[in-house]
């Protein structure tokens, strides 16, 4: 085989594990822990209705990063409700639904149909980037300390290594204070990142089953226009700019999946005291 081509070949493996298969994965991974941690609140004496009373702000998110996501892709909203209140949860039904946005699309829209995949996985992306915010705004140290990482690792990447994680979290930890603001700030940013994280990254059945088509439509596109940058040699064009924002996109997307870990954790303590 023809030693460009092959070049060309695996520069195209490489985006496309960078910007499909890692996303995909870390969608799926936080929906199954996401399932996980209200399966476990659920089934406490609280029941079903624990899922609005500990995670409101995620349901909400939730259902505004599919109504945002509509309306960039130019679907009609028929309804949406983007809280169901506990009185009115329908708790006779396998899984309660805790909100909604109805939508239809023209099938003969390809724009419109391709969207499907970023409706369906919103809720995702309005998560992670609502938990951006928080961290930006409420605990800018720590996102400094993460921007300093990411950067250090992109100009370096070979500085990666077990070290450098461990090194990591030491700087993380030693920028807790234990004074009346940080106590303050701290308790507020946890309340906000587990309202958030217990109910928003759990993809329904039915988000999954619209993004799955679009999402194998979306790989074919990604991968031919992956590869006529490489075989035209236009690679600069992904590794100067794109990299970096989808480096940053990764970044939070693991955050997400720790704070998920993290409230799975808390989640099956409280399913083993009030169960």
């Amino acid at each position: 085989m023809d030693f460009n081509l092959m070049t060309s070949l695996l520069l195209t493996l490489r985006y496309l594990l960078i910007f499909w298969v890692i996303p995909v994965v870390s969608i799926l991974a936080l929906t199954y822990i996401s399932r996980s941690s209200e399966k476990a609140l659920g089934s406490t004496i609280i029941g079903p209705k624990s899922e609005i009373y500990f995670g409101y702000l995620g349901v909400i998110v939730h259902e505004l990063s599919h109504m945002i996501m509509c309306i960039i892709f130019n679907h009609r909203i028929v309804s949406f409700k983007l809280l169901v209140m506990p009185w009115n949860l329908d708790e006779q039904t396998q899984s309660p639904s805790l909100g909604y946005v109805n939508h239809s699309y023209a099938t003969n829209s390809a724009y419109q149909s391709l969207g499907n995949a970023f409706i369906g996985t919103a809720p995702i992306y309005g998560c992670t980037a609502a938990l951006y915010f928080i961290y930006k705004y409420l605990t800018p140290n720590f996102y400094n300390l993460l921007r300093k990482s990411i950067e250090n690792l992109l100009n370096n990447p070979s500085s990666f290594s077990i070290s450098s994680v461990i090194n990591f979290f030491q700087e993380w930890i030693s920028l807790f204070n234990l004074d009346f603001k940080t106590i303050g700030v701290s308790i507020v940013v946890f309340y906000l990142v587990v309202n958030i994280t217990l109910t928003g990254f759990d993809l329904s059945t039915k988000d999954l089953q619209g993004s799955y088509k679009a999402a194998k439509a979306l790989l074919i596109i990604m991968a031919i226009i992956f590869f006529g940058i490489a075989i035209l040699k236009l690679n600069f064009l992904i590794d100067n700019l794109l990299l970096k924002v989808a480096m940053w996109i990764l970044a939070m997307l693991l955050l997400s999946l720790l704070n998920s870990l993290a409230i799975n954790l808390l989640s099956r303590i409280v399913h083993f005291y009030l169960s």
